[in-house]
């Protein structure tokens, strides 16, 4: 796959009437995707994953993630952001002699894209003052 988009992160502020959120950034694994709430005063809170649903994960394009499942929407102008989070790692090993895959090489090379977007949405999180860790 290419990496046509250039974030790992979007941030909404609820109104009150939304349950449902679009991220269009490539989110290969479910456990790759973090949701986190900032309610009004700035208290961070990380949602577990048994407590939205998420579709498009392995889609180029993104999807959406409900939440809440139940109950009452995110309250007006708390922040609701959903986030790309892959583990700093390198698991690619390309061995001499043994059959070569392109396309093991473009998952690597979509990885590590990953990886600098994410990395730049925290500095860019950071310049602006806004932290979400």
């Amino acid at each position: 796959m290419t990496v046509s988009n250039q974030t790992s992160a979007v941030t909404y502020i609820a109104n009150g009437a939304v349950n449902s959120w679009a991220f269009t950034f490539p989110v290969t694994q479910e456990s790759h995707l973090q949701l986190k709430l900032k309610d009004t005063t700035g208290v961070l809170s990380t949602i577990p994953p048994s407590a939205y649903s998420v579709s498009g994960i392995g889609s180029p394009n993104g999807g959406y993630v409900v939440y809440p499942l139940a109950g009452d929407p995110v309250a007006p102008g708390w922040r609701v952001r959903i986030q790309r989070v892959v583990p700093l790692i390198q698991q690619i090993d390309i061995v001499n002699q043994e059959a070569f895959y392109p396309e093991v090489v473009e998952a690597g090379a979509d990885y590590s894209m990953f990886v600098m977007q994410q990395l730049n949405q925290k500095i860019d999180d950071y310049l602006a003052g806004d932290r979400w860790d």
